[in-house]
């Protein structure tokens, strides 16, 4: 997952993780005033493409709703 960090107290998080810091669990790397990050790894993208090549069925008989179930039971 990646994450932005801002405001005043951000160095203060950055020294408590320290430990993680050097342990490798996470990683922080600073960005430049575009947004921009060279030595960043490059971004997971989550999003594709995806089409349904399933089609609906139709439905079957009259018991359909919850009503018409309890019916067909008895």
């Amino acid at each position: 997952m990646r994450y932005i960090l801002e405001g005043i107290d951000s160095p203060k998080v950055i020294r408590e993780n320290a430990i993680r810091i050097k342990r490798g669990t996470i990683s922080i790397v600073p960005l430049d005033e575009g947004g921009d990050c060279k030595d960043a790894p490059a971004s997971d993208d989550k999003t594709a493409e995806v089409t349904d090549t399933k089609e609906a069925a139709a439905p079957v008989g009259k018991a359909n709703s919850k009503k018409d179930k309890k019916k067909a039971r008895r």
